[in-house]
């Protein structure tokens, strides 16, 4: 047992009452507009808008995440023919719960679209081209040799398209007993170089935030939507900065906490076109 000194004691609750006095050093951190947004090649478009959560030494709750939803803002998706107001409403599943989408305005390969969001003080814009569709020629599905659990994915590629400067390829997928929206495929992007006329791709596991289990392959439980989707430079390089932070986040040696290079100018986040196409895959019969 520690016994305190009467001597001890007062300090001990000095010091208890100048650490509740300081003030958190990142409570004033001025927030910044965040923007998501996506449009498919043959389908609408989708966009979030927030306000960044700044670092601190508090909590932070729902309520919190909540009031950084901006849903007064003013969304606008332009094409070379028309510009469309997109409308608000609640998207259930989604993170966060509140977006903007539109049926008057849809994606078609080799247009851009040019993204405008208003909300005093606030304004963005950023600017996105759909490359053309990118297709996979078949999949083999196998069960892993080494685990009854697990099966592997490989996508068959054989068509070499002319991308856009600095465009490649992602994979991005949906376990439908486990998701509602597509999340990126682990380690799923390609430059066009990695494309030939008898490519095989690996297809990886989605990545899912704070997964402390994670495995590469996929569980006889995951009955698996896979999109296959072109991107253009910016976007690439938006998914490229995403796969460097999600590999490099569990090691010790590599620092990253920097930015994601998005392409909104006036704030933080993406605004990406996709040349997709969209599989449903079954898990294999258990050897």
């Amino acid at each position: 047992m520690v016994v305190l000194c009467k001597k001890t004691l007062p300090l001990l609750v000095a010091a208890i009452v100048l650490a509740s006095c300081v003030e958190d050093p990142y409570s004033h951190t001025q927030p910044q507009l965040v923007v998501e947004g996506w449009i498919d090649d043959g389908d609408f478009p989708t966009v979030f808008v927030t306000t960044s959560l700044p670092f601190t030494t508090s909590d932070t709750t729902d309520v919190d995440l909540v009031q950084h939803v901006l849903k007064w803002a003013t969304v606008t998706v332009s094409d070379e023919e028309k510009s469309v107001v997109l409308t608000g409403r609640v998207m259930k599943h989604q993170t966060p719960p509140y977006g903007f989408t539109t049926t008057r305005i849809m994606g078609r390969s080799g247009h851009t679209y040019k993204l405008t969001v208003d909300c005093p003080p606030y304004h963005a814009e950023a600017v996105t081209t759909i490359p053309p569709k990118a297709v996979v020629d078949s999949f083999t599905v196998t069960p892993c040799l080494e685990n009854d659990t697990l099966y592997q994915v490989m996508a068959h590629v054989s068509q070499q398209l002319d991308l856009p400067q600095g465009g490649g390829y992602k994979f991005f997928g949906i376990s439908k007993c486990r998701d509602v929206n597509y999340k990126s495929c682990y380690m799923g992007l390609y430059k066009p170089e990695n494309i030939s006329p008898h490519s095989a791709l690996p297809v990886y596991n989605l990545h899912r935030p704070n997964n402390s289990h994670f495995s590469p392959f996929f569980s006889y439980s995951d009955t698996l939507k896979i999109k296959f989707a072109t991107l253009d430079g910016p976007s690439y390089a938006f998914w490229d900065s995403f796969e460097d932070d999600v590999s490099l986040s569990g090691s010790p040696f590599f620092s990253t906490n920097s930015n994601l290079r998005g392409n909104v100018s006036g704030g933080l986040g993406y605004w990406c076109g996709y040349g997709s196409s969209v599989y449903y895959l079954l898990p294999p019969k258990k050897p």
